[in-house]
């Protein structure tokens, strides 16, 4: 057969042919039990450090899988349940990290389907775009906004996490010091992006790579913007007696209830 295969076209009789193409039209399709399981070098290490069982297809009832197996406790093939999926909660949703500006003062349309935060958290505040414009703010401690200081809003070093940084000290990007993985340096970490130690980066990111960041997508306000109330910002409701915006009673109520809590670290008298 492989000696036809080979042959050219023109070579090959047309009964040899046309007995081919009947054989392959006579195969069955092929099912789970043609593919074999090929193990990774890596498997034996994951399955010892993380305690993973994995259970293969000639471990578990087909049957059971289906609805039900009529041997029941009798069958010699594992009965595994299925977990239920927990509820997922929206306002404790870890992929949203910042608190909606919008929320804050009862501006937000979206409800559920917002992507930022519906909750009063004082880590998660956006940033106050004027003190990270002009370096300060009116209101202060009364800013709703978190005030970031402009040296923690240093990018981190390429370079530095690579394994080195010719500039040392002298470096303007910050340089972020973490144990290096040891699992990640014998060539793969089962943690993965979840590993608290340092994974050092082989390659230097594109620009591209770095222009989700919030260094860059971030966009300062101008002179006419801050001042003078620019085209481009939207004209938030304020009293006409204070001229001052209105902010709704919850997320006042919450900001007044988080000033008066003890920072972290602080002593009591």
């Amino acid at each position: 057969m492989a000696n036809i295969l080979a042959l050219p076209v023109d070579h090959v009789p047309i009964l040899a042919t046309s007995s081919l193409f009947t054989s392959l039209r006579q195969r069955r399709p092929p099912s789970e039990d043609d593919w074999q399981h090929n193990e990774f070098s890596f498997e034996p290490f994951v399955k010892r450090e993380l305690n993973i069982n994995v259970d293969t297809a000639d471990k578990m009832c087909p049957r059971f899988a289906q609805g039900s197996c009529d041997r029941g406790s009798a069958c010699p093939l594992r009965h595994a349940v299925t977990k239920p999926a927990p509820p997922h909660n929206t306002t404790r949703d870890q992929s949203r990290r910042t608190v909606c500006k919008h929320w804050l003062r009862s501006l937000c349309k979206k409800g559920d389907q917002c992507d930022y935060l519906h909750e009063y958290d004082l880590r998660k505040m956006p940033e106050c775009r004027f003190y990270a414009t002009f370096g300060f703010c009116n209101s202060a401690d009364e800013c709703l906004y978190v005030h970031i200081d402009p040296g923690v809003k240093r990018r981190e070093c390429e370079r530095y996490e690579r394994g080195f940084c010719e500039l040392g000290p002298r470096c303007p990007k910050k340089h972020v010091r973490q144990v290096a993985c040891p699992y990640y340096i014998a060539g793969f970490c089962p943690n993965g992006p979840d590993c608290n130690m340092g994974h050092i980066k082989a390659r230097i990111p594109t620009p591209e790579s770095r222009a989700a960041t919030p260094l860059l997508t971030h966009r300062p306000l101008s002179i006419a913007e801050a001042f003078g109330g620019g085209p481009g910002i939207q004209e938030l409701p304020t009293d006409s007696r204070t001229g001052r915006a209105i902010v709704s009673a919850e997320a006042w109520a919450a900001a007044e209830e988080a000033r008066k809590m003890p920072a972290a670290g602080a002593k009591e008298n």
